[in-house]
């Protein structure tokens, strides 16, 4: 239905997905400096993936901050650094590419 689309609370008549694409875009309102991101593409197919890592790169392209704490790997292609915790304590930091 588009813009007539019904939604209740809670965001009943959306999926995972589309709640998480929600919160992405209410946390991106008014172009923050910097954002934290907690599991940002848990829910989210290929398309929701591609838009988040492009929010992600415009956030960077504007010398905006971008904090990400996440399981899946798929997000690690928008960072510069990369925090790694073991045991709840700092096991590495770097370059993705070290």
């Amino acid at each position: 239905n588009g813009y007539e689309t019904q939604i209740g609370e809670g965001g009943t008549a959306l999926s995972a997905g589309q709640r998480q694409r929600v919160a992405l875009a209410r946390a991106l309102y008014g172009n923050p400096f910097m954002v934290v991101l907690d599991e940002p593409n848990s829910n989210l197919d290929m398309e929701g993936e591609r838009a988040l890592a492009e929010a992600i790169l415009a956030i960077k392209a504007r010398r905006g901050i971008v904090a990400i704490v996440a399981h899946r790997p798929n997000i690690l292609t928008t960072v510069d650094f990369v925090l790694m915790m073991k045991e709840g304590r700092m096991h590495m930091f770097g370059t993705k590419q070290s």
